[in-house]
């Protein structure tokens, strides 16, 4: 579980640090999935320090 956390958190900074920069300031698809993954990494990887 632990890795799937990790895996997911580094996905989502991947996505973000390769998303170009908006003219405007909107949420674009890209901004969108990155929060996402790196709530749903952090959840995972609380999620599994907490069970021990």
């Amino acid at each position: 579980m632990k890795l799937i956390g990790t895996i997911t958190v580094l996905l989502a900074m991947a996505a973000f640090a390769s998303a170009g920069t908006a003219p405007v300031p909107e949420i674009d698809g890209s901004s969108a999935v990155t929060a996402v993954g790196l709530i749903a990494g952090g959840l995972l990887i609380a999620r599994s320090r907490r069970k021990k």
